[in-house]
């Protein structure tokens, strides 16, 4: 039997959350990548991805394996800059698995010719798998939050 633990943080709960160290750990891995991106680090990124993971960016394509995933990275920075900001809202591990729900507020900065940046809000479900003792990213997806009044 495999045990199941999950935290949601909601408006009623302090802001401080006591995590187990298997969330933590989970939690270390999301830092870790917000790092990454801020930092524009494709190989940083790609490196906390599972060999076999998926990664489903808005407005790229799918990026099945760690090869694409590093490629979609190289993509994604070579035309924009991050500074964002997760905050955990939900983190359920199980086994070797985890689940992180997050959102996470900014800013993009879309690289000349464009030369612009502009607000970003988006809201991340990433699935983790434990290997070799340690959580990588299996897959990720993010999406935007619907606008206000939709």
């Amino acid at each position: 039997v495999k045990q199941l633990t999950s935290k949601r943080k909601s408006q009623d709960q302090p802001t401080m959350s006591t995590y187990t160290a298997e969330e933590q750990k989970a939690i270390d891995v999301i830092s870790s990548y917000e790092k990454a991106v801020n930092g524009g680090d494709a190989a940083a990124t790609a490196a906390l991805y599972a060999t076999d993971a998926a990664f489903y960016p808005i407005d790229f394509p799918t990026a099945k394996g760690k090869d694409a995933i590093l490629g979609s990275s190289n993509a994604f920075f070579d035309v924009l800059l991050l500074n964002i900001k997760f905050t955990i809202d939900e983190v359920t591990v199980s086994g070797d698995l985890a689940t992180v729900l997050s959102h996470s507020e900014g800013t993009r900065y879309l690289k000349p010719p464009v030369d612009q940046t502009i607000p970003e809000i988006n809201r991340e479900t990433f699935v983790l798998k434990k290997i070799d003792g340690e959580f990588k990213i299996q897959n990720y997806m993010f999406n935007k939050p619907a606008a206000a009044g939709a």
